[in-house]
């Protein structure tokens, strides 16, 4: 006996402390179920909602289960089914469970339940859910932007009012929804212009807007034309420009492209002063647009005739450099050996003379090429070596010094000689190399070819 001091239980199969005996005392509805013994509403799942076979209703008999957890079953024959037990939502006025964006109980529309079918035709405004019309305005008339014309789609959103407080006799109200012809916004039923977006009232019935009106307040009176000649006592500059024929005519000339209209002060001055032609044209302002391109032409022949100036100026200290140091700039110091072995003699090797001018054409060139005259060869006596120097004398003796311990010897004083030969040797060379060509490199003189001649070809050879 499971239960040996209850007379009403003797067996518990699943062990639970509930007796299988349904008609004895704390007895167990699911024998077999160690997680549940009680079913309040009777529909076969337990009361113990977390456990196995639970029920998540436990006291309503239709609905036993909720997949995600809004508390609407999922049994769409029970008792508030869920619209959407897959979505956790808590719609309750045109279905239970669904999505609701603005928290007014309205689902938001989905393509299984659209705003036919009851959803919210303004899910994200809390105020308003119906839009029979679907022009964007609610229907309830406390919530925002109500629509005054719910079955007439439209976009007003004001129209006029009856107001003995106005100037006009009128004030501005709203009025949305209703429709609005030019777009302009006013509603047509009070838009005294509906076909016109930019005019909506007249308030003297001119049938002339108030936007364009002169004077909305007298039905005489819609352009400054009409003011003017029945204001006889307004002296103003526009006034008498309306009423003097003169400026008239000369407002209504035939106009040149891009041409304006003077000011009437600035037309009396100009007419009076005879600088207007007859036709009323400005002869000041052609005068004017004349001036302007004469001296805009003049300026622009002023400022190429400068960069031609300094272009010729430029040029011309090019071509004196050329001459004077035989290149385009001035050239750092340098000598005339230097200059010359590298092809630019110039001002060094002159002597600072510009080379067009280092001979004058008065004197004549000399030529290296000739004989010496008599007379010099009368005065040059050659005189050999051995005729100085007698084999049997040394090198002590003609020097005329003593040769000490201390003091060079023989070969040294024959390498001092060799020596000398040898500097002696950087004397003009004694055939000059042929002259190019093309003639003699600018700014050489035959002088210095004959000196420097053989460097500048080494250098230059291959050109």
């Amino acid at each position: 006996d499971a239960f040996p001091y209850d007379s009403t239980q003797h067996m518990d199969s699943d062990g639970d402390g509930f007796g299988d005996d349904l008609l004895g005392n704390n007895s167990d509805a699911f024998p077999q179920n160690s997680e549940q013994w009680l079913d309040s509403d009777g529909d076969g799942y337990g009361d113990n909602a977390e456990a196995l076979n639970g029920d998540a209703f436990p006291t309503e008999s239709t609905q036993w289960n909720d997949s995600d957890g809004d508390g609407y079953g999922d049994n769409p024959e029970g008792l508030q089914p869920d619209g959407c037990p897959e979505l956790n939502g808590f719609s309750t006025l045109d279905r239970f469970g669904c999505l609701d964006s603005d928290f007014d109980k309205y689902s938001d529309p989905s393509e299984d339940w659209t705003i036919s079918d009851g959803a919210d035709a303004l899910p994200n405004e809390i105020s308003q859910w119906i839009d029979r019309d679907g022009d964007g305005y609610g229907e309830n008339n406390t919530g925002v932007d109500p629509d005054s014309c719910p079955l007439i789609t439209g976009t007003s959103t004001k129209t006029w009012q009856a107001d003995q407080s106005s100037a006009t006799g009128y004030s501005e109200t709203s009025m949305f929804g209703c429709l609005d012809s030019d777009g302009d916004g006013w509603a047509d039923t009070s838009d005294a212009f509906p076909n016109d977006s930019l005019e909506w009232f007249d308030g003297d019935g001119d049938n002339v807007g108030s936007n364009s009106d002169y004077d909305d307040t007298k039905a005489l009176v819609s352009t400054e034309q009409e003011y003017c000649n029945l204001a006889i006592d307004d002296f103003s500059n526009i006034c008498k420009g309306w009423r003097d024929s003169g400026y008239q005519d000369y407002l209504s000339r035939d106009k040149g492209e891009g041409e304006g209209d003077l000011s009437y002060t600035s037309w009396l001055i100009n007419s009076e002063a005879g600088i207007l032609d007859d036709d009323g044209e400005d002869s000041l302002g052609d005068i004017i647009k004349q001036v302007a391109m004469i001296g805009g032409l003049a300026f622009i022949g002023l400022a190429a005739l400068v960069v031609v100036i300094s272009f010729i100026a430029k040029k011309r200290k090019i071509n004196h450099m050329i001459k004077r140091y035989g290149v385009p700039f001035a050239p750092e110091e340098s000598t005339a050996n230097d200059e010359a072995l590298e092809g630019s003699a110039g001002l060094s090797a002159t002597g600072g003379i510009e080379s067009d001018g280092s001979w004058d054409d008065e004197v004549e060139e000399m030529n290296f090429d000739e004989n010496q005259s008599a007379e010099e060869e009368e005065s040059s006596v050659v005189v050999s070596a051995e005729d100085i120097y007698e084999q049997d004398n040394s090198l002590e003796d003609i020097a005329g010094i003593e040769v000490s311990s201390s003091e060079p010897s023989t070969e040294d004083v024959s390498a001092m000689f060799e020596d000398k030969e040898d500097v002696d040797s950087e004397n003009k060379p004694s055939n000059a190399p042929p002259v190019p060509a093309d003639g003699l490199p600018e700014g050489w003189t035959m002088d210095q070819w004959e000196w420097y001649g053989h460097e500048w070809l080494a250098k230059n050879g291959d050109n």
